[in-house]
This record gives structure tokens, C-alpha cells and sequence, in this order.
């Protein structure tokens, strides 16, 4: 397998190009080729008439495109990508196979075109990987993935949504490609054996020598507390989080308000949602006066999110460490889909991702879409803020295709003003697992008092229940005594017993009553009684205390307080005998 990659300016160029490649070596020796157009700022006519050009002087070869999102950060960037250029990159394969699934039109929903795509695809055997592309269809494209994907769960989709627009800081405006530039008309597309501004296109590579590996790259953190979708209108817009309109969130935690700036205000803080297990990603581009915010991927009533933030350092180091994995796996290409908002963020380092893999790949291609697309294993879907790796090899790796290259991560140790957003990026970095630690650490500790907390709750009811036992028998046996004894000085003894051991009796009782309480098992047992019994029970409880404190207890009652009264009257004496 081999691949190449070119970036083509001109007419005269491409027929240059296809000349090359129709009489290459690898283009007569290869079972099966693909040709990858990309374009950005390319006119409607110049695609068509670059589609058939190639088509007709390159029969053998398998074609697809798109057009890509320009995004741009300053305007030095805006003058390096003015102009109009396709990047045309040609994968020879000689083991392996490459078909290419489409469906076009103006279609509501993918339904039957989604079943129809899959049937097709079915019948394909050995299939190691699917690539997806995608023009108009942004609000369906996270169901068309589950079905078309169902069955297929250990074969990795990726791809893109075809750009639909183009982002400058200078001007702070969207612009859709379908809007002129130059005077001239240009429209979102993808490209297969028909040209489609609303559609799918699927590529897919199968053959039992065909070898892939895939990274999907996100590297921003969980910031600030859990927040819950409230409200949805729709597969992608919610229109409130945590009951309050959506965009409040972000002039809420980051002082940002709704207007033409707001995708630069945000990019760096994606909404995060663990779906199936995986951390993705959510930026919404567009707002409304409701405070409404429309995203170009599906959010669902309930789900939970969180800000976050990103350290560029250490999403530069997830990289790194993705491109010594996709290295040790030998590829003979590599495609890369990155998403805008990463170049914006990174700014100057963004450029770093790419050349990391280019080091050992030098023709590796990469491109910009609205949205990036990864379905691996159940988890993914379409995505954002994420860099998406796809390695092909044919057959095992050889020792003589080993590419020999540095692999320790470039950096530069040189004393220096550090950019006060790396400073706060860190900080934040340290500062959030330090709270994350100590969180565990106080949880653990949570836990732990719980559970002591349970064991002395079933102590203190155990114990109270072993000790009431025998003092009710000792009470028992006590008023026998009371009844049967005529002896003056036994009947004063046995009636202190009687008072000692109700007042024993009552203390283990609250004992008990605490450990319910604090099970939350406490209820009242309301029951019609004596009041005068009730409060000769009291003075009785506590006339022994007062007097050996030498404090005399004079009751006063009012003479309409009624006798009879109905309540829980255990609890009414446990509480006045609390007071007093």
C-alpha cells in the first residue's frame, strides 16, 4: 500500500498530476486506487469540471471529495490559505479493496436510503474500515450512525461533515460557502460518482491483508460542577441547562454574552458529556435571542455536561503519544480529521499535531469539517473539538519500510516569558486534581463515617434490645413484690425499684430511639392517655435528680387542662424530661 499527497492550485496542475499518476508503476500494479480530493474556496464549476477530468484520464481509480471549513485565526493565517487549491491525495492498494457507497437528495430523515446504504455494505466481505462523508445532513447524522453501524461494531467510521462555513476572527462573522467569493458561487459538497451538497458518501476498505488502527484525541478536562440538559428542542438545540436558558451558562461561569464573538469566547471551553462510557465534546456555533444554543451534533434532555478547559501543553503530549502509537504500528497512510476549534485554540502550536505524524508519514492528509465523525466499538458518533487518526498498513510490518525518526517529543526548555494563558491552563490542570484528590479523599472519609456510623446504629439497637430484657424481668418480678408484700419498708424499697428501673428503662429506650433517628426510622405512635398519669411519671423520673441537687420540683398545672388527651405520650415525656 502506498499514498501520496499533493496540493494542486491550478487546472494545468491536476492535468500535470493525472498524467504522473496514470503512468506511474503504482497506478498500473495496484488491485485497487482512491483518489481523496479536498478543497477549500474551489468554485462550483472548477469542482465539476476537476471531477471529470479525473474521471476520465484515471478510469481505474475510485473518486471521492469535499469541501473542507476554513478556519482562521488572523489575518497572517488568512493570507497563507487565500486562494483556491484542492489537496489530492491517491492511496494504491494492492491487497486490499476499496468500494464507495452514496445516496443523495433532499432527503428528511435517513431512512430508507440508511437501510439501503447498510444492505450494500453487508455484502461486502472483510471490511476493516469505513469512511464516512457527509454533506447537509448534520441533524440525522448521529442516528444514521447507529444503524449503519449496528453489526459493525468492531470495524472503525470515521470521516467528516462537509464545511459549511468559514470563521474569521478578523470580521467575527459566519459565511457560508454558499455565499460568492470573488463574485463567483461555491457550495458545500461531497463527491463520489455524483457530485452531492446533500448526502452521504461511505468508503469502504476491506481485504484480510488490510491492517488499521485508529486514535480518537479529545485532551480537554472536566471543569466546575455537573449541569443537566433541562430542555431540548430538537436533535441539536437545548434550550435550557439547570432550568435556566442555555447561553446563560457561558456569561454565567465565563462572562461571555451572546454575540458575534461568542464562538471565539467559548471554543476553549467545550461542553463535555460522557455518552457510552466515552468523553465527547459539544461547541455550539449558534445562539438565538431565547438563549438557545444549536449545535451541529445531537444533545439529549437529561444528559449531564460540564465546562472545561484545556492545558495546550498537555493536549499537545496526548498527540505525541497517539503519533508514537500510530508509528510502532508501521502505516503505510494515515488520515487525519481535525477539528477547527483545535487550530483556534492551539493557535501557533496547532500545526505541531500534524507535523508529529508527518514526521514518520510525510504524506499524511488531514482535514477540517464541521464536524468530525468516530464510531468505534458502540461509543462516538459525531463529535467535536477532536482529533480523529485512521493508519492503514497492507499485510505485516517489515523491518526495511521502518521509518527511523526522533522519538522524544520536541520542546522548547529555554527561558522564557510563558503566555499567561499556558500559566492559567496549568494552574487550572493542578489545581483541579488537587480538588479531584481531595474530593476522593473526603468521599472515602464520607464513606467510611457512613459505615461506622451504621455499626453503631445497629450496636446501640442490639444492645438496647439485650439490656431491656432482663430489666423488664427484674420490673416484673419487682411489682409482685408491690402486690403481694405488706411490709411498709419492703414496699418503700420495691417502689424505688420500680421508679429506678422505669427511669433505667426509659434511658435505654432513647438510646434506642437515637440510632433510629438516626436511620430515620422514628415514627410517632399517637394513642389516646391519662395526662395525670403522665406528669406523676414525670415528677417521679426527676424528683430523685432535684433532690440530691437540693432542689425542690413544685408542679403547677392549669385547671382547665383537660385529663384526657391523644398523642404519642412515650415521645411527649421523653421530650419534657429532655427539657427539665
Amino acid at each position: 500500500m502506498i499514498q501520496r499527497t499533493y496540493k494542486i492550485h491550478s487546472k494545468q496542475e491536476l492535468i500535470e498530476l493525472s498524467e504522473k499518476i496514470k503512468s506511474s508503476r503504482e497506478y498500473n500494479a495496484a488491485r485497487s486506487v482512491l483518489i481523496r480530493g479536498l478543497t477549500l474556496k474551489f468554485i462550483d464549476e472548477n469542482i465539476r469540471e476537476s471531477y471529470l477530468l479525473l474521471r476520465k484520464e484515471l478510469p481505474k481509480a475510485k473518486i471521492v471529495g469535499m469541501s473542507l471549513t476554513s478556519f482562521v485565526n488572523n489575518t497572517d493565517n488568512r493570507k497563507k490559505q487565500s486562494g483556491s487549491y484542492v489537496i489530492v491525495s491517491i492511496f494504491y492498494f494492492f491487497e486490499s479493496n476499496v468500494d464507495v457507497l452514496e445516496c443523495g437528495g433532499a432527503m428528511l430523515e435517513y431512512g430508507d436510503p440508511s437501510l439501503m446504504l447498510k444492505d450494500k455494505l453487508l455484502r461486502i466481505p472483510d471490511i476493516q474500515a469505513v469512511e464516512v462523508l457527509c454533506a447537509g445532513k448534520s441533524r440525522y447524522m448521529s442516528s444514521f450512525m447507529e444503524v449503519i453501524t449496528e453489526g459493525l461494531e468492531d470495524v472503525p467510521f470515521f470521516g467528516a461533515e462537509a464545511g459549511t462555513i468559514e470563521i474569521s476572527e478578523e470580521d467575527c462573522r459566519y459565511h457560508s460557502i454558499m455565499k460568492a467569493i470573488n463574485g463567483e458561487a461555491t457550495a458545500q459538497y461531497i463527491l463520489g460518482k455524483e457530485y452531492y451538497d446533500n448526502g452521504i458518501i461511505l468508503i469502504v476498505y476491506s481485504g484480510k491483508q488490510l491492517h488499521v488502527t485508529s486514535e480518537y484525541l479529545l485532551g480537554w478536562k472536566p471543569l466546575g460542577k455537573e449541569m443537566k440538559i433541562t430542555q431540548t428542542i430538537g436533535a441539536t438545540c437545548i434550550a435550557s441547562i439547570d432550568d435556566i436558558p442555555a447561553a446563560q451558562i457561558y456569561e454565567k461561569y465565563l462572562n461571555v454574552k451572546p454575540d458575534k464573538f461568542m464562538i471565539f469566547n467559548i471554543c476553549e471551553f467545550p461542553l463535555l458529556i460522557e455518552r457510552n462510557g466515552l468523553t465527547i465534546a459539544r461547541i455550539p456555533p449558534i445562539y438565538d435571542e431565547e438563549g438557545r444554543l444549536y449545535f451541529g451534533a445531537d444533545v439529549y434532555e437529561g444528559e449531564k455536561l460540564r465546562l472545561s478547559y484545556g492545558n495546550p501543553q498537555e493536549i499537545l503530549k496526548g498527540t505525541w503519544d497517539a503519533a508514537e502509537r500510530v508509528r510502532q504500528f508501521e502505516p503505510e497512510a494515515v488520515i487525519m480529521i481535525i477539528c477547527g476549534s483545535r487550530t483556534i485554540f492551539l493557535k501557533d502550536n496547532a500545526d505541531a499535531e500534524i507535523q508529529y505524524f508527518r514526521r514518520f508519514h510525510p504524506n499524511t492528509v488531514y482535514c477540517h469539517g464541521s464536524s468530525e465523525i468516530y464510531r468505534y466499538c458502540n461509543q462516538g458518533g459525531v463529535l467535536n473539538s477532536s482529533f480523529i487518526v485512521i493508519g492503514m498498513r497492507e499485510g505485516e510490518p517489515s523491518e526495511h519500510n521502518a521509518v527511523i525518526v526522533d522519538d522524544q517529543m520536541p520542546s522548547d526548555d529555554r527561558p522564557k516569558i510563558i503566555p499567561l494563558a499556558d500559566r492559567m491552563a496549568n494552574f487550572l490542570e493542578v489545581t483541579t486534581d488537587e480538588l479531584k484528590s481531595t474530593n476522593y479523599i473526603l468521599k472515602k472519609i464520607a464513606v467510611e463515617a457512613e459505615s461506622a456510623n451504621k455499626a453503631k446504629s445497629q450496636f446501640l439497637s442490639s444492645m438496647s434490645h439485650e439490656l431491656r430484657t432482663p430489666i423488664n424481668a427484674i420490673l416484673g418480678m419487682n411489682e409482685a413484690i408491690l402486690r403481694e408484700c405488706e411490709d411498709t419498708n419492703i414496699l418503700s424499697y420495691s417502689e424505688n425499684v420500680r421508679l429506678a428501673g422505669n427511669t433505667l428503662l426509659g434511658l435505654i429506650n432513647n438510646i434506642l430511639d437515637f440510632s433510629k433517628i438516626e436511620a430515620v426510622k422514628v415514627e410517632l405512635l399517637p394513642v389516646e392517655y391519662d395526662l395525670s398519669s403522665l406528669l406523676n411519671d414525670l415528677v417521679n423520673i426527676i424528683r430523685f435528680r432535684a433532690e440530691d441537687k437540693g432542689l425542690v420540683l413544685v408542679p403547677k398545672f392549669d385547671k382547665d387542662t383537660p385529663k384526657r388527651l391523644y398523642g404519642d405520650d412515650v415521645r411527649i415525656k421523653q421530650v419534657i424530661t429532655n427539657i427539665l
